[in-house]
């Protein structure tokens, strides 16, 4: 069989057992709208006309410059007469919070983005990039995808909140934050060590996951909701040697010691793991169910673990990361003359860790690998992988107002192999998802941080009802 048709066989298995309607037309490979998207795309014009002009605000990270675009999103608060404060980590760095007032029945949710966005060269790209442009049923320009285009989804949900008068039983908080493009320092990171009261809420909603179409003709849309993340290790190898002139060949060259040990780093087979993310969706899917279809998820989950598939998931480089730790090999600097023998050599690693596995168990297993005691390993970054449970009134709620949506979808939850903001609040205790109800190819969802970024008015349309529809189903009583 077809590596992808195999693949499509493991998730055509575990739609059934949700029960899928199996006469559901079927969605193209190369369909670009599966869906009727007229309807989503009258609620995103407005949406879309804010995000051109938010687009339009550089805040490019490095250097970042977000106190910016936190006036512009102020203004639009101000014309609601909804109080914010925006708090300054650095010059030119900002965070804007918003609140919305409950009754205090219930701890708040908190509705999360960030301002900055990547460095576009304008090169390749059939519009400028920072200029806004709506054409063809999108709204072009870097930060579109990642993520001001889900931040003003955001807001719009919160400013119609206000305007409807909803009784809440708890705050919803409103949080634009900076430089999560480069780590979070003077955003998240900042404002949950400085001003963790301002911020501390039960449950977050974030970028991460999105729609899936077009994957297989097979299976109906599926929604990618990210419950985890990998952990992120980076480290620097320093290979040692003996310098010397380039006409002397020395067996004590840093160079080549430090190149058999990333040969032997790259050869290194990591271990199979089904992520618990796929263990959750099948534990939590067969809840209540009948035994046969307890039986059914169990022998869906199942077909992970043998071989033909795991061997078939890890030599595919798009998916395997879901199922492995992994390394790459990023940086690498040894000499600085022709004919000179360097003392020193370094490379250095990025690391992603699956949750569940320590920094220190995989540094001992990696030094075991090298087998080389003159070359040092040394941490640059550590952040721990982070994990929310999928059995909370949060998921529950961002499931059933997807399916409810788009009938068609299922959704589950999903291993971020990257990193985001959603670490930092899961650190402090607090239950995080991100989702960005977007219906999208998967050669679309890859235009984030690439050439002509681009988020559909539909798409935006669809993000304003889902955050507005999952306020009402968490923040209002008898909902």
């Amino acid at each position: 069989m077809r590596i992808r048709t195999i693949l499509a066989a493991a998730l055509a298995l575990v739609v059934a057992c949700a029960g899928h309607n199996r006469h559901q037309k079927s969605v193209g490979s190369n369909s670009r709208a599966p869906l009727p998207d007229s309807k989503w795309e009258e609620q995103g014009r407005d949406a879309a006309r804010i995000l051109a002009d938010y687009v339009r605000v550089k805040s490019v990270n490095p250097p970042g410059g977000e106190l910016e675009a936190a006036h512009f999103i102020g203004k639009l608060l101000e014309k609601e007469g909804i109080p914010f404060t925006i708090y300054e980590s650095a010059p030119g760095r900002a965070n804007l919070v918003a609140r919305l007032k409950g009754d205090g029945s219930a701890k708040p949710i908190l509705l999360l983005n960030h301002m900055d966005v990547v460095p576009a060269d304008a090169a390749g790209w059939s519009v400028d990039p920072f200029g806004g442009v709506i054409k063809d049923g999108f709204v072009y320009g870097r930060g579109s995808l990642d993520m001001k285009g889900q931040g003003i989804a955001e807001l719009l949900a919160f400013i119609e909140a206000k305007r409807n008068g909803l009784k809440l039983k708890r705050d919803i908080i409103f949080l634009a934050v900076a430089d999560e493009e480069e780590g979070g320092r003077a955003g998240a990171l900042w404002m949950t060590g400085k001003h963790f009261s301002e911020v501390d809420a039960e449950f977050v909603i974030n970028e991460g996951g999105f729609g899936v179409i077009g994957f297989n003709p097979r299976l109906p849309p599926i929604f990618l909701v990210a419950n985890a993340e990998k952990g992120v290790l980076w480290l620097r190898l320093k290979a040692h040697g003996v310098a010397g002139h380039g006409s002397m060949p020395r067996k004590e060259n840093a160079n080549l010691r430090l190149a058999r040990a990333l040969g032997r780093i790259g050869a290194w087979q990591q271990k199979f793991e089904v992520p618990s993310a796929v263990k959750q969706f099948i534990r939590s899917a067969s809840r209540n169910k009948p035994l046969q279809k307890k039986i059914a998820y169990r022998m869906a989950g199942g077909l992970f673990y043998l071989p033909p598939i795991r061997s078939i998931i890890s030599g595919q480089e798009e998916i395997s990361p879901e199922f492995h730790n992994t390394i790459s090999i990023t940086v690498l600097k040894g000499g600085y003359k022709e004919n000179v023998i360097p003392s020193d050599s370094e490379a250095v690693l990025d690391c992603r860790l699956l949750p569940g596995t320590t920094s220190e168990d995989f540094i001992g297993q990696l030094k075991g690998i090298i087998a080389d005691p003159k070359i040092d390993v040394e941490i640059i970054e550590w952040s721990e992988s982070s994990e929310s449970p999928v059995d909370t009134t949060m998921f529950k709620a961002i499931v059933g107002t997807l399916k409810d949506m788009e009938p068609a979808s299922i959704s589950a939850p999903f291993l971020l192999t990257g990193g985001s903001d959603s670490g930092t609040f899961r650190r402090k205790g607090i239950t995080s998802y991100g989702i960005a109800p977007y219906l999208m190819v998967p050669s679309d969802a890859t235009l984030a941080h690439g050439v002509n970024e681009r988020v559909s008015i539909a798409n935006l349309g669809r993000g304003v009802r889902f955050y507005s529809e999952v306020i009402k189903r968490v923040c209002v009583e008898n909902r």
